[in-house]
C-alpha cells in the first residue's frame, strides 16, 4: 500500500530518480536520491514558470497585435475623416465661388439693363429733340 501511494505521488519522479541512482551508483544513494528529487521538483517548477511566461508573452503579443490593428484602423479613419473634411471644404469653396460668380453676373446684368434703359431714354430724348427741331424747321420754313 505504501508503494502504491509513493508511486501515485512521486510516479515518474521516483522512477527516474531510482534509475539515475542505479546508473551513477553514488556512495550514499539515499542522500543522492533526495537531492535528485529536490532538483527534479525545482526543474519542474521552473518549467511550469517558463510555460506560464510563454502563455503570458503570447497573450501580450496578441494584445499588442490587436492594439496595433486598432491604431491602424483609427489612423485610417482619421485620414478618411480628414479627406472628407477637405472635400467638404473644397465643396464649400466651390459653392462660394459659384455664388460670387452668380452675384457678379446679376450685377453685370443689372448694369447692362440700366445702361440699356439710359440709352433708350437718350435715344427717345434725341428723337424727341430731332422731331422738335424738324417741327421747328418746318414751322420756320412755312
Amino acid at each position: 500500500m505504501e508503494s502504491i501511494n509513493l508511486q501515485k505521488c512521486l510516479g515518474t519522479c521516483l522512477t527516474q530518480g531510482l534509475a539515475e541512482v542505479a546508473r551513477i551508483r553514488p556512495v550514499d544513494p539515499i542522500e543522492y536520491l533526495a537531492l535528485w528529487i529536490f532538483k527534479y521538483k525545482e526543474n519542474v517548477t521552473m518549467e511550469q514558470l517558463r510555460q506560464k511566461e510563454m502563455v503570458d508573452l503570447e497573450r501580450e503579443r496578441e494584445l499588442a497585435v490587436i492594439e496595433q490593428e486598432m491604431m491602424e484602423r483609427l489612423k485610417a479613419e482619421e485620414l478618411l475623416f480628414q479627406q472628407q473634411q477637405l472635400e467638404f471644404q473644397l465643396e464649400l469653396e466651390m459653392q462660394e465661388k459659384e455664388r460670387q460668380r452668380i452675384e457678379e453676373l446679376q450685377t453685370a446684368q443689372e448694369q447692362l439693363e440700366t445702361e440699356m434703359r439710359m440709352n433708350i431714354e437718350n435715344i427717345a430724348k434725341s428723337e424727341d429733340s430731332s422731331h422738335s427741331e424738324v417741327a421747328l424747321n418746318i414751322d420756320q420754313d412755312l
